[in-house]
């Protein structure tokens, strides 16, 4: 139960208990004893940041600021794009619910170098999609079309730029 390999399990089985929230902790707990106990940085923040996103859907603001800064330390020596891509798209949103204009519009535009070393383009199409959220909040529109569009040219299909789309929209009276 203690061993490497249920820490590598245990940080798996985080975001599946996600319903499940005190579980999931719990999870996240054990594997990040484990993860330190081995000196495996790797595991630490990929733990981290599946912690703080379960952290995040039950509002639990602050454990997710925590754990999400705790994982954007660690990918100072890490190489590990898709989770630092994850910690700063949840950072954003929880400093932007926070009202904290200026954390969420330095996490997002953080997002865009992770996003494109992490060569997917599921985290590129979201480091555009929450830049454009940070523009609609400013009143930027111009600058928040900009950012759809060229969303749109990675991921033409992708559900969250095309609900910005029609946000914006209506926001500027476009209906």
């Amino acid at each position: 139960p203690d061993s490497y390999e249920a820490g590598k399990l245990l940080s798996r089985y985080i975001q599946p208990l996600r319903p499940d929230y005190v579980t999931a902790q719990d999870a996240a707990e054990r594997a990040l004893t484990i993860a330190r106990r081995e000196e495996d940085a790797d595991l630490e923040m990929q733990t981290l940041v599946s912690a703080a996103c379960v952290s995040f859907s039950p509002r639990h603001w602050e454990e997710s600021l925590t754990r999400n800064r705790q994982a954007i330390e660690l990918a100072k020596s890490v190489n590990q794009p898709v989770a630092e891509s994850h910690a700063r798209y949840d950072l954003m949103h929880v400093s932007y619910a926070l009202g904290d204009l200026m954390a969420a519009t330095q996490h997002a535009e953080a997002m865009f170098d992770a996003s494109k070393r992490s060569g997917h383009r599921r985290w590129q199409a979201s480091a555009i999609e929450i830049n454009e959220n940070v523009a609609s909040a400013k009143g930027d529109w111009q600058g928040a079309r900009q950012l759809i569009q060229r969303g749109l040219s990675v991921s033409p299909r992708d559900t969250n730029l095309l609900g910005s789309r029609a946000l914006l929209e209506y926001q500027v009276g476009d209906f």
